[in-house]
């Protein structure tokens, strides 16, 4: 067990082209702690639900070891600043200028109603850029949608880590209709996909169920 809620990660290291990562970060009970697991996604700034467990490393001393990890929406300036500079082609001039035009709070609902006109309006993307800072814009958004689904029905971070970056964006449908398909991962097994689709309801006689087991 450890601290619901951290907030204003920041990160210290990651595993190049992995998951793992290493964050300082500061908990909702304002203890300044280290936490480390399938954290790669995350962007400075940013709050987190998290839940695992407390580990003393023998060179680094106390961690919180992440299991399940779950994005919550940026609020403050920084880390809403923080996540548009993640797309491609907005850069800190743009997200600044993003957050000063709509408000911290209102940025990104604005940006999901009318990405094309919005992003149009950054300095930078002109009509050649704009396409693919878009793409950019919706592939995140929705990563971070399937991350949160995984999280919701019980999928370990580390699990959901490697389910999103396989499937990619835009696969919840698929994930709903088929939550087996996940096996296709090596090291994922029967119990992890029955896990998810027991929470999704799937009956126990299920076609799927009984060809993955």
């Amino acid at each position: 067990h450890g601290p619901a809620v951290i907030l204003r990660g920041t990160l210290r290291w990651s595993e190049p082209d992995g998951d793992f990562a290493v964050l300082d970060a500061i908990s909702d009970g304002g203890e300044e702690i280290v936490i480390v697991g399938a954290l790669a996604h995350v962007r400075d700034g940013e709050s987190l639900a998290v839940s695992g467990s407390w580990r003393c490393h023998p060179r680094h001393g106390w961690q919180f070891a992440v299991t399940r990890a779950r994005i919550l929406e940026p609020v403050s300036d920084r880390a809403v600043a923080a996540y548009l500079e993640s797309i491609k082609h907005i850069g800190p001039y743009g997200a600044a200028l993003l957050v000063e035009r709509y408000g911290a709070g209102e940025v990104l609902t604005a940006i999901d109603r009318d990405p094309e006109g919005v992003l149009r309006g950054v300095p930078g993307i002109g009509p050649r850029r704009l396409g693919a800072a878009v793409a950019s814009w919706r592939e995140g958004r929705e990563l971070r949608e399937l991350r949160l689904f995984l999280d919701t029905h019980g999928v370990d971070a580390a699990v959901a880590a490697r389910i999103a970056r396989h499937f990619g964006a835009g696969s919840i449908a698929r994930l709903q209709r088929e939550p087996y398909a996940i096996c296709e991962l090596d090291g994922i097994g029967f119990a992890t996909a029955d896990a998810l689709a027991r929470a999704l309801d799937t009956p126990l006689d299920a076609p799927d169920r009984l060809a993955a087991g």
